[in-house]
Parts: structure tokens; C-alpha cells; sequence
């Protein structure tokens, strides 16, 4: 399962030219700083089910992945959370919200697939999916490991 999420974009600006133009606002699903009520939440682990190959119950790695836009694999035993989501910042998913937003984790697209509202398609993980829904405890830990990793 990737994680991928953000709200409407309302508008994209132009830029100086200088790679993608960032977006100017986003409708933010979440408000403020996210708070950890799980004191063994393991990112990791939550994360691990949902990288695996489709054929084993995952969506976003593998040689028959799931079309995406990325690639999120953690099944490797020597990869990390940090090496896995790295990429995914500021990385533009199909519907043009941020997977993970510098500028806003709050707008980030990656985390909206885990609510009831996943925006386009369907939430994350998907029916077809060995693993279950998060809880919104496990969503909010996710979001504070976001900001607290990345600082934004």
C-alpha cells in the first residue's frame, strides 16, 4: 500500500522555471501538529504490508505492481522508512497533489489515502489488501512521524 495523499490543489503557481512549480495552497485535511497516542507505534511495520509484491498482498512494489506513480517497497530487510518516503517528498501523484509535502505535511497526499476521505480511488490499503485499514491513532502517528522526520 503506498500512502498516498493531499486535497484539492486550488491553485499551481508558475515558478522561476527551477524544477516543479510548487503548489500556491492546498485544502488541508489535517490542522496543526500531529500528536502521537500510540507509545509503540512502529512506522515500519504498519508500512511493511503495504509495499510488498500485489501477489503477496501489497500495492506499490514488485515486478507486477499496482500502476502508481511510485515505487514503495520496504521488503528488503536492509531498506529503511526514511530511504522508502525520501523520494515521495514533493513527489506529484497522479491527481497532481504532493505525496509528501515540504511545504504542508497536513496537504499531503499520503496520508489523506488513509482516511475515509482517500480522495481519488480508493483508501489505502485497498479491499484487496491483506492488510487492514489504520485507525485514526495509527494515521495520527503516521502524520507525526512525517513532521518530526522532515520538520515540515
Amino acid at each position: 500500500m503506498t500512502v498516498a495523499f493531499c486535497l484539492s490543489l486550488t491553485v499551481a503557481c508558475g515558478g522561476s522555471g527551477d524544477g516543479e512549480p510548487r503548489i500556491e495552497g492546498c485544502e488541508s485535511f489535517f490542522e496543526g501538529d500531529a500528536i502521537c497516542a500510540i507509545p509503540e507505534f512502529d512506522v515500519r511495520a504498519k508500512l511493511e504490508g503495504c509495499s510488498g509484491d500485489p501477489a503477496m498482498g501489497g500495492c506499490h512494489a514488485g515486478a507486477n505492481r499496482i500502476l502508481t506513480v511510485m515505487e514503495f517497497d520496504l521488503t528488503d530487510p536492509s531498506s529503511t522508512v526514511d530511504g522508502a518516503l525520501t523520494p515521495l517528498i514533493d513527489m506529484l501523484s497522479s491527481n497532481g497533489s504532493y505525496l509528501l509535502d515540504s511545504e504542508d505535511a497536513n496537504c499531503s497526499y499520503m496520508l489523506r489515502k488513509l482516511t475515509t476521505n482517500p480522495g481519488i480511488g480508493s483508501r489505502m490499503p485497498p479491499p484487496q489488501s491483506t492488510e487492514s485499514t489504520w485507525s485514526n491513532d495509527e494515521i495520527e502517528c503516521f502524520r507525526a512521524y512525517i513532521q518530526q522526520t522532515y520538520g515540515f
